[in-house]
């Protein structure tokens, strides 16, 4: 997910000129990048002045099915470029001084999350948001459970409270925190902006799904965006695919989701 991102910021910056009529080395242009790449498919547009002046499809969006990828084509798991919303709901709620970067998250939480190498020191809002929170993640946390091509996942604060406190049923210090002392050393984990997520349920006590639609997504006129496979037409979804080992072509790894969604999904 991350080179498909990389990949496709690496085509929009190099598009120098922005015009309404847009010339066709770009069609080649994205054709050339999803070929040396090894992308399927992926759409692209260009606004100027706050308007669309164009917008088009390259590839393919559903390989079995010979569906080709168009301007309204759903981009499905964007992963961790989900954060930029995680860290724009928690800021609205901030704004309207609901709480303070620096106060404690276990003020806020129904459970306690504690670095047990540093029982004394606090977690923070501000170390959540900024990856020093010395929370650590592991991914196959509790993933013989689950089918992740299903929602059959339990609600986030329960998922959270499994893994992060010791009376939850995947809980293993070494696996959910570093040595380092909170707030003193950079380490990305997703598990923070999860919690993000619960921290926006808990003090706005609106679910985070319903949250983001109706604070973020619906503002912006963002009317296939969701966090969940059920909030949109999945019809016009983009199989998600990677690379196959031992063979040519792409495996589609199905629409899957995932417990600690307000990291990524």
């Amino acid at each position: 997910m991350r080179k498909i991102f990389f990949s496709l910021l690496a085509c929009l910056l190099s598009l120098f000129r922005i015009e309404a009529q847009v010339p066709d080395s770009v069609d080649s242009f994205f054709l050339r990048t999803l070929r040396y790449n090894d992308i399927p498919g992926c759409s692209a547009a260009i606004v100027k002045n706050g308007k669309l002046v164009w917008a088009k499809g390259y590839g393919m969006a559903d390989i079995e099915k010979n569906i080709p990828f168009t301007a309204n084509t759903i981009h499905a798991e964007i992963a961790s470029i989900s954060k930029t919303i995680t860290a724009t709901a928690i800021m609205q709620l901030w704004e309207l001084k609901k709480f303070s970067l620096d106060d404690g998250i276990n003020d806020y939480l129904p459970f306690k999350v504690t670095n047990p190498y540093f029982p004394d020191e606090r977690l923070t809002f501000r170390m959540l948001l900024s990856h020093t929170s010395s929370l650590r993640c592991d991914y196959d946390i509790g993933a013989e459970k689950f089918d992740f091509n299903n929602e059959n996942f339990p609600p986030l604060g329960k998922f959270l409270f499994d893994i992060l406190n010791p009376d939850g049923i995947y809980y293993k210090d070494s696996i959910c925190f570093t040595k380092n002392k909170p707030g003193s050393k950079w380490a990305y984990c997703g598990a923070g902006y999860a919690l993000l997520g619960y921290l926006v349920e808990i003090i706005s006590k609106t679910p985070f799904e319903e949250y983001c639609l109706q604070n973020i997504f619906k503002p912006l006129g963002m009317e296939n965006t969701s966090w969940h496979f059920r909030g949109v037409d999945t019809n016009i979804v983009a199989r998600p695919y990677r690379l196959k080992i031992d063979s040519a072509g792409f495996e589609d790894c199905g629409l899957y989701e995932y417990p600690t969604y307000p990291e990524g999904q």
